[in-house]
């Protein structure tokens, strides 16, 4: 229920409902910048270990359109994907099974959730249909195999809705409370692109925005993932700026919740006009004046610690800016759909990678998200994880998801003059 979802998050939940099966089951996130991955006891649903990586895939590209066109040039750097990032699944497997002191003769099922283009290449299936108008891929999956077995397991690929509304989706709204389809709700899974699908009543529309990588911390000068060592949020009360560190250790650099707390920071101290524009040598006097530098090019950069070199740079804040942008005109579009606005929703829910460190003050003042009552914002984390475990202890999950999909209608908003205009319009920072 709501009560557990908001006390916990589903990312965090270490017992799942089961079928009491003998045996152990992997989930995996495959995410185009992260890998995530947890062991789960079947006969119990307890998970047993986890882990997450950066991709070996982001030395092809920190977004699938790169990887996609990589894979174009030749079958053979195709399956290159492929094996490379089968080889670090099966790592990580090995990982979590040392780590437990388990056989790997125990494994009975592999559930894999991912976007679709991320699920295509696990699979080895030709990502060139998804590369090109009108984006339409070989399989949406969401049978009991997907093309590839981890270590002879059963495996199970979660259904996508499009090419570029995927199998991650379908897990994330698996794991929402009933009452949230009854209702009127936003789910937003925040990463490289922005996948989102709005509730109304029992029916739901879906679409993707080209957020790109800023917000999972890739793409910025000093950004990292949530990890050990990552500013996760930043505060300034008018006197001091304060930094919260993953790990409570020195910082090594910034992940997505701490890049958007420094934007609203920055926003708000009038460090970053509407435009989006940081100032030039001499031009800011405020409260956080001593906090601005400039590179060797000349070109303003915020710290956060001038001492360990971490900043915000201005080409960061162009990067936010897009991501606001695509974000915020696909909200506007969904909603025009169903003839809704923002106030007229009774939860808006934030999953991904960095969606357990957001403040919501600070979505709203950089504009990712429509100002309504913060009361109403869930952040649950990994969804697409716990949505892969779910369906790895529960059969009634797994025969349930390619029904959900299907229940979900895809608007495609490339060449929508409406999202032109409203991509647009959303360019400027509102401020508080």
């Amino acid at each position: 229920n709501e009560e557990d979802i908001a006390a916990e998050g589903v990312a965090e939940r270490s017992v799942f409902m089961t079928d009491g099966e003998e045996g152990l089951g992997l989930a995996f996130d495959v995410g185009t910048t992260t890998l995530a991955a947890a062991l789960a006891d079947l006969s119990d649903g307890r998970v047993l270990s986890r882990t997450a990586r950066p991709s070996r895939q982001l030395a092809f590209g920190a977004d699938v359109v790169t990887r996609m066109r990589y894979a174009l040039e030749s079958e053979e750097k195709a399956r290159e994907l492929t094996r490379m990032l089968r080889g670090q699944l099966e790592d990580m497997a090995g990982e979590m099974l040392a780590e437990t002191g388990r056989d790997r003769k125990e494994i009975k099922r592999a559930v894999f959730s991912g976007n679709t283009v991320m699920e295509h290449f696990l699979a080895g299936e030709d990502t060139s249909p998804m590369a090109g108008a009108p984006y339409v891929p070989n399989t949406l999956f969401g049978d009991m195999d997907g093309g590839w077995s981890l270590r002879g397991s059963e495996s199970f690929f979660m259904p996508c809705v499009s090419g570029f509304v995927g199998g991650d989706i379908t897990a994330g709204l698996s794991t929402l409370p009933k009452e949230t389809f009854e209702g009127r709700a936003l789910y937003l899974d925040v990463g490289t692109n922005g996948e989102m699908v709005l509730i109304d009543n029992g029916e739901m529309i879906s679409c993707s925005a080209a957020t790109g990588p800023a917000l999972e911390g890739w793409a910025m000068d000093c950004g990292m993932t949530a990890s050990e060592g990552a500013v996760e949020s930043v505060s300034f009360d008018g006197e001091e700026l304060k930094l919260s560190v993953i790990g409570d250790i020195k910082p090594k650099g910034i992940c997505g919740s701490g890049i958007l707390d420094a934007a609203a920071v920055m926003i708000n101290a009038g460090i970053v006009d509407e435009t989006g524009r940081m100032p030039d040598e001499g031009e800011y006097d405020g409260p956080l004046a001593d906090r601005l530098g400039w590179d060797d090019d000349g070109r303003p950069v915020f710290f956060l610690d001038r001492g360990r070199g971490i900043y915000v740079s201005q080409k960061d804040m162009r990067q936010i800016q897009l991501a606001k942008r695509a974000l915020a005109a696909g909200i506007d579009i969904l909603l025009g759909e169903r003839g809704l606005t923002a106030d007229g929703l009774d939860r808006i829910y934030v999953a991904g990678g960095f969606g357990r460190h957001l403040d919501a003050r600070s979505c709203f003042t950089t504009g990712l998200l429509p100002r309504v009552s913060a009361k109403k914002v869930l952040y649950l984390g990994n969804t697409s994880l716990a949505g892969a475990l779910g369906a790895l202890c529960s059969e009634e999950k797994r025969e349930g998801l390619p029904r959900l999909r299907k229940s979900i209608r895809y608007l495609e908003l490339s060449g929508l003059k409406d999202f032109n205009d409203r991509f647009v319009g959303h360019m400027a920072f509102d401020g508080i």
